[in-house]
C-alpha cells in the first residue's frame, strides 16, 4: 500500500486524518516551517500471488467471525493444498513451482465476491472463508475449485494422486457460538484436510467445529 503524505503549514493545526486503521504507523516531521504527517500501512497483500496476505485474513477473520456470531449466520474457513507440492518443486525448479502457486491463485482469486475471502496461508496453502452460505452452496464452491484446478492441467508425474496438479481441501461449516474464535474453526478445517489426506488425496471433506464430517 502506497504511503500518504500529507504536508501542513506550521501556522495551520487543523489536521484532517483519513483512511487510518489500526497497526498503520504514523510519523510527524518538523521542518522549516513545515509539518510533514506520513502514513505507512503495512501491506495487506501477498507479492507473488496478489491475495490477502495472512496479517490481512487474521484481521478480516476475526471481525467476520464477529459478526457472524452476532447474526447467528453460518461461516466456513476452508484450508487447502496443493497434492505433492514439495515433489513438484524438487522436480521442476522453483520458477514452475511459483508459476504454478500463481495459476492456482488466479482461480482462488477469481472466486471473490461478497460472500467469499481468499488468502495465501504460505507455500502452497490457502484459505478461503465463506459467510451467509449454506451448506450446499459452499459444497459446490469447494468441489468447482478442486475441477478447474485439474482442469488447468499442469503436468505432475511426480503426484502419487494424478497426472495433473490436484488440490486437498478441508472445510469447517458452523454457526459461531459464544466463545468461538477464528482458530477453532482454522483448526477444525486443518482436521478435514489432514483426514482427506489420509484417504488419499484429491478431494474434499466438509466437517463442523467439532470436527464431526457432514460431508
Amino acid at each position: 500500500m502506497k504511503s500518504d503524505i500529507t504536508i501542513i503549514p506550521s501556522g495551520n493545526y487543523h489536521i484532517l486524518i483519513k483512511g487510518l486503521k489500526q497497526n498503520d504507523i504514523i510519523r510527524i516531521y518538523g521542518t522549516s516551517g513545515v509539518l510533514a504527517l506520513q502514513k505507512q500501512a503495512k501491506s495487506e497483500t501477498e507479492q507473488l500471488t496478489k491475495l490477502a496476505n495472512r496479517y490481512r485474513l487474521n484481521d478480516y477473520s476475526e471481525k467476520l467471525l464477529e459478526d457472524c456470531l452476532k447474526r447467528q449466520a453460518p461461516l466456513a474457513f476452508e484450508i487447502l493444498d496443493v497434492d505433492y507440492f514439495k515433489e513438484f518443486n524438487d522436480n521442476y525448479g522453483h520458477l514452475a513451482g511459483d508459476e504454478c502457486i500463481c495459476r492456482v491463485a488466479e482461480l482462488i482469486r477469481g472466486m471473490e465476491d461478497e460472500h467469499i475471502f481468499c488468502a495465501r496461508y504460505g507455500g502452497d496453502e490457502f484459505i478461503i472463508l465463506y459467510h451467509d452460505m449454506s451448506l450446499e452452496e459452499v459444497g459446490k464452491k469447494v468441489a468447482g475449485l478442486r475441477q478447474e484446478v485439474m482442469k488447468l492441467n499442469i503436468r505432475h508425474e511426480y503426484s502419487q494422486t494424478a497426472d495433473c496438479v490436484t488440490l486437498s481441501q478441508g472445510v469447517c461449516y458452523d454457526i459461531p457460538r459464544q466463545g468461538n474464535k477464528n482458530w477453532d474453526f482454522l483448526h477444525a478445517a486443518d482436521e478435514m484436510l489432514y483426514k482427506i489426506k489420509r484417504k488419499g488425496r484429491n478431494d474434499f471433506i466438509i466437517g463442523n467445529i467439532y470436527t464431526e464430517v457432514i460431508i
